[in-house]
């Protein structure tokens, strides 16, 4: 019985153990970087620290800041390796403004950025369910929000998708949410507002076809569709568009980027979005076209630059031209040139110069833009 009663014992200790090392196999690993800069703007910049268009700088024709609001952090979760799962979540600190006058430099609010769950039921098809970048038009350059409105079209969405592979191809198939980013703007706001993309009652739908030719060299072609909806009579309109991306690395040199044409692409920060007949209230879809690209080159270890460009033009020719009587943009152009000194693996001094210029119509005007910035940035 002493003997039966020590080795039930026993096999309880050693299922505990082995429980216990099962659980210890799951990894939660913290990265991101921590960014401190600093921005002088010649002339109107909007936003002041990570600037896309150029306004009017009549009144206000300069400024100098100092942030640490980029700062980025995230997580990986892979919870043992029976599960043939991942998950990501990630934040940085370009949300809202606090609520009192210093609240803008000194309570700066957390800000989503991911949030996912990926499966790997197999080597070749993944499947991925929540916050993750987007399908179609899936390159970004070294800072994205920089050629917003300005070529480059990115986002972070939520979306179901999946990813199957069989070299050299990709395919990728995604139900996207459908924002538009046409909801009444509010100071202040907790729950999450429902637009024309939702209230259509379909989801967008995007997919990818990716080609690489040979190690370091991926080409791409991608389509968006969907559809906005105010359900009131004032029209339905249709977000349609089609890119081609670009991804080539051959040993210090690197360019990649997109070119793009679409309609009604405001949900995935372009310029080409939709208005409203003041004299009929019907709603009409605006298109135009976009394209940037980056080229980088390490000169060695601890030294690289890189050159970026981008454009976005709206074709106002060709859709509706009611709203010409207020001031519209229908032309953004940006670019940046930046130098990089990484002294040791884990940090880094960014010197950067950019230019923006803005075109608007009814008056026929262009606002412009230098921004000098540098920061200094520790990875994790």
């Amino acid at each position: 019985m002493r003997l039966a009663t020590q080795l039930g014992i026993g096999l309880l200790v050693a299922g505990a153990l082995a429980a216990h090392t099962a659980r210890a196999a799951s990894v939660a690993k913290p990265y991101g970087f921590i960014l401190g800069m600093g921005a002088y703007n010649h002339g109107n910049a909007y936003p002041s620290d990570l600037a896309f268009i150029a306004q009017s700088s009549a009144s206000l024709p300069g400024s100098f800041l100092i942030t640490g609001r980029h700062t980025r952090l995230g997580m990986r979760v892979q919870p043992d390796s029976t599960v043939p799962a991942t998950g990501v979540v990630e934040v940085d600190f370009w949300g809202l403004r606090g609520s009192t006058a210093g609240g803008a430099a000194q309570q700066t609010s957390i800000r989503l950025r991911l949030a996912y769950v990926r499966l790997q039921p197999n080597p070749r098809t993944t499947l991925t369910f929540g916050q993750d970048w987007l399908a179609f038009a899936p390159a970004n350059p070294g800072v994205p929000g920089l050629l917003t409105t300005c070529g480059n079209l990115w986002v972070r969405m939520p979306q179901a998708r999946i990813d199957y592979s069989v070299a050299p191809f990709l395919f990728q198939f995604a139900l996207v949410r459908p924002f538009v980013g046409d909801m009444a703007a509010t100071p202040v706001e907790q729950t999450d507002p429902l637009g024309s993309g939702e209230r259509s009652k379909l989801p967008f739908v995007q997919a990818r076809v990716a080609y690489t030719l040979a190690p370091g060299m991926t080409f791409g072609l991608s389509g968006h569709m969907g559809k906005q909806d105010w359900n009131d009579g004032t029209g339905t309109i249709n977000s349609l568009a089609g890119a081609f991306d670009y991804d080539v690395r051959r040993g210090p040199f690197r360019i990649v980027g997109e070119f793009a044409s679409g309609q009604s692409l405001g949900g995935i920060n372009a310029l080409t979005k939709f208005h409203q007949d003041p004299a009929t209230g019907k709603r009409y879809a605006e298109t135009g076209y976009m394209g940037w690209f980056e080229a980088t080159y390490k000169f060695s270890p601890k030294w690289m630059a890189s050159v970026a460009a981008g454009q976005e033009k709206a074709d106002w020719n060709a859709t509706h031209t009611a709203m010409l009587t207020r001031q519209t943009m229908d032309r953004n152009r940006a670019g940046y040139v930046n130098v990089v000194w990484q002294p040791w693996a884990p940090f880094r001094v960014i010197t950067q110069l950019d230019v923006i210029r803005s075109h608007y119509i009814a008056p026929a005007v262009e606002h412009k833009v230098e921004v000098l910035s540098v920061g200094a940035m520790l990875i994790f």
